[in-house]
């Protein structure tokens, strides 16, 4: 149903359901870019190459990294519209796509992320009913050994009035009772974008959110129907919820009550200063003070950790929703941030993103505000994924 139909519903006795244990969330004093948009919190920035850098950015290339780790990467299916519309910097590899990705596009996307030892593609739904044909036609192109996760942007969902029901029946249907589904455990795993919006209560969208949560109960009994929603064939989902950087100092009561009913946690930040902008150093420390203070959070409530790192961020190309937010962005940053990541990580780090070139954290092979780059942000992730 969709969240207004569900008030309704849930005010004449509608309940939860099932079984939880874990935690999920995400920083609600927000950046622009977080409201009306087809979302991934995402990163941009002039783009660097082996032999091109901007000041005080080093390229130099490591040694395979002793410990190996399991890469998801963020996956936008959204973006192939938005290339002479949004972006006129922006030039992948493969040339422009079209939206839906076509399926030869899809296609050379998986291939460039098998070669570089990634497991998961992370799928961004949610974002309006075009999601069902963008996951069908990705499904049936040639994804080689890659297997598919959810990333459902639960508060676009939400703030759009849409049928969530609908969208976790499709996602039963089509990716989450298939062999392409990714697992842990034997259960199928949906990651959730943003998810402590259901506990922030900042704007209308979030307190209506927020109200459905506690028609269900509470924090307990609505992470409960989320499992109901997508268990298939009697076995319940692994779930993951977005944090953000509300670990820091200490989640809130609110959101540490919601967060822990799940079974891990990821993290979505890009660092910003206060004027949208920041310099390197600064944003590495705060993403390691996060990755700290989440993944004492996650030991804590015996949930999983998938930390995510991202090569940068500059969406001030953006014509539609830009707002001049900029990290410089380096495959040098990447690296950084991936060894990080692999130290605080439980077994999975995650990679924002494949291909969201508007916001110009993409390690798609192309060419970005004039310059060309390559494989080279998918060959730092392969240093960390194999021998």
């Amino acid at each position: 149903m969709k969240r207004r139909a569900l008030l309704a519903a849930l005010g004449t006795g509608l309940a939860g359901c099932s079984s939880s244990a874990g935690t999920g969330t995400t920083d609600r004093q927000t950046t622009p870019a977080r409201t009306n948009r087809e979302t991934t919190r995402s990163a941009t920035t002039e783009t660097i190459d082996s032999t091109a850098t901007e000041p005080g950015t080093e390229t130099t290339t490591a040694e395979p990294a002793a410990d190996t780790v399991d890469v998801g990467v963020v996956y936008i299916p959204f973006a192939g519209d938005k290339f002479g519309k949004c972006t006129t910097v922006s030039h992948p590899e493969v040339g422009t796509y079209g939206d839906p990705i076509p399926q030869g596009v899809s296609s050379q996307h998986a291939a460039w992320l098998a070669d570089a030892g990634v497991s998961t593609v992370m799928f961004n739904f949610g974002e309006s009913r075009k999601d069902y044909d963008r996951l069908r036609t990705f499904l049936q192109a040639d994804l080689g050994p890659l297997s598919v996760e959810p990333f459902y942007v639960i508060s676009q969902a939400l703030r759009r009035d849409r049928d969530i029901e609908a969208d976790f029946a499709f996602l039963r249907e089509t990716l989450l009772s298939t062999d392409r589904c990714h697992r842990r455990d034997g259960r199928p795993v949906v990651t959730f974008w943003d998810f402590d919006f259901l506990a922030w209560g900042g704007s209308e969208d979030s307190k209506e959110a927020k109200a459905l949560v506690e028609e269900y109960g509470g924090p307990a009994g609505f992470v409960d129907y989320l499992r109901e929603q997508l268990t298939v064939g009697g076995t319940e989902p692994f779930l993951v919820g977005d944090f953000f950087d509300h670990a820091v100092g200490g989640f809130p009561d609110d959101y540490a009550e919601l967060n822990r009913h799940l079974d891990g946690a990821t993290n979505w930040i890009t660092a910003f200063g206060a004027d949208g902008t920041g310099e390197w150093p600064a944003a590495r420390d705060r993403v390691a003070e996060s990755f700290a203070a989440t993944r004492s959070f996650c030991d804590e409530h015996d949930m999983a950790y998938h930390p995510m790192a991202f090569p940068g961020f500059d969406d001030r190309h953006n014509s539609c929703w830009g707002s001049g937010r900029y990290i410089p962005r380096a495959p040098a940053h990447l690296r950084e941030l991936l060894e990080l990541a692999r130290e605080y990580s439980t077994g999975r780090v995650n990679v924002a993103s494949f291909n969201d070139w508007t916001e110009g954290h993409q390690i798609e092979p192309g060419r970005f505000r004039g310059t060309a780059y390559g494989t080279d942000y998918l060959d730092v992730v392969a240093e960390f994924t194999g021998p």
